[in-house]
């Protein structure tokens, strides 16, 4: 790799520490607010992609507010801190995440995560892994939330095994999985001036009110299998594209 590469990367890191130091100020007055989240991810994702030479594509975006207006639990692919520049924007005002613990002790971003309203999890300790869930049901139902949550569990840069708290939230709650995909930043090489094409898709929504834990290795299972032939397809594109 050039100087190109470790250099926009060191920029990025910049911007990302001092725009989410800039954030905190401006969130204080409203703690713990959801809309903080949405104002948050809209204005670091675009000047962040710029910044790194990512040409960003959607494929059927207005699933994600149109199909069920109401709240959902989105599952996405985690890949690395990118994903706040590409699947980030694209969540609706009211939605909050579920992170580890440890997230809290990133400086700036982490005290962002709480000025926003994000739950946090102990994979470590049962009883609080199950009372932060047991949290973010009521905080959908009664902040009309929806949450975001990365099955995977980590960062992979190919679909990984599925935890099944996502799933296991939905059928709890009745509301739908709106499952959400990138393509692989594998594809993406920062030397160049522009570094290549990541493509979000977000797929048809998963129904599970008449669904019953019983369900629930089986929903896991299908929303997995439909979430890695959607990346693949999508990775494919991308490589058919750099043949041409």
């Amino acid at each position: 790799m050039g100087l190109l590469g470790p250099l926009r990367l060191f920029i990025n890191s910049l911007w990302f520490f001092t725009y989410s130091f800039v954030m905190v100020f401006i969130m204080l007055p409203k703690p713990r607010s959801a809309y903080n989240c949405y104002m948050y991810l809209q204005h670091i994702a675009p000047f962040g992609r710029w910044l790194l030479g990512i040409d960003l594509e959607t494929k059927d975006i207005e699933k994600l507010k149109s199909v069920h207006p109401g709240p959902k639990i989105f599952v996405a692919n985690h890949q690395s801190s990118i994903d706040l520049y590409t699947q980030g924007p694209y969540y609706p005002p009211k939605t909050v995440a579920i992170g580890k613990k440890s997230l809290v002790f990133i400086p700036f971003f982490g005290l962002l995560f709480l000025l926003t309203g994000q739950i946090l999890i102990d994979r470590r300790n049962r009883k609080r892994a199950v009372e932060s869930m047991n949290q973010a049901k009521r905080k959908m139902k009664s902040q009309d939330l929806s949450i975001v949550i990365y099955p995977e569990g980590t960062r992979r840069i190919k679909l990984g095994p599925f935890k099944k708290g996502a799933f296991r939230l939905a059928i709890e709650t009745g509301y739908p999985i709106q499952p959400f995909v990138a393509s692989s930043y594998s594809n993406l090489e920062f030397n160049k001036f522009k570094s290549g094409t990541v493509i979000v898709k977000a797929l048809d929504p998963i129904e599970t009110k008449n669904l019953t834990i019983a369900d629930l290795h089986t929903l896991t299972q299908q929303t997995r299998q439909k979430m890695e032939k959607a990346i693949e397809e999508l990775n494919e594109e991308i490589r058919n594209r750099s043949l041409v």
